[in-house]
């Protein structure tokens, strides 16, 4: 599970008060959910925002599932995207690449100092 997947998953969870067990990629908004077109407008843009991205209307009828709405956010998606869709799991690993960019940087001035 990718972190576009497992944030979409989250934002899910918590418009209908689900465990993460409850949602899957099958799951259907209306039929399986109880979705209304309210619950779809705010579950597409939670996923809009925490991604960065822009979800047109003519998209709309393509997500009718979880695992629909996903494939339209990696659709969107630059490369980058998947670091910007984080959760506190992802915490330890996010910090240990920042951690590696600072000590990069970190060489890169030394050189240039001594160049």
């Amino acid at each position: 599970m990718d972190g576009i997947e497992r944030r979409i998953r989250s934002i899910v969870e918590e418009q209908f008060a689900l465990a993460r067990d409850e949602v899957t990629l099958q799951s259907k908004f209306y039929d399986d959910l109880g979705a209304d077109s309210l619950d779809i407008l705010e579950i597409v843009a939670e996923a809009e925002e925490a991604f960065g991205i822009e979800i047109t209307n003519d998209e709309g009828p393509g997500i009718q599932t979880v695992g629909g709405l996903i494939e339209c956010v990696r659709g969107h998606k630059p490369e980058f995207v998947d670091d910007l869709a984080y959760t506190n799991e992802d915490a330890p690993r996010r910090a240990g690449k920042l951690e590696a960019i600072k000590q990069a940087g970190a060489r890169v001035l030394h050189a240039l100092r001594i160049a």
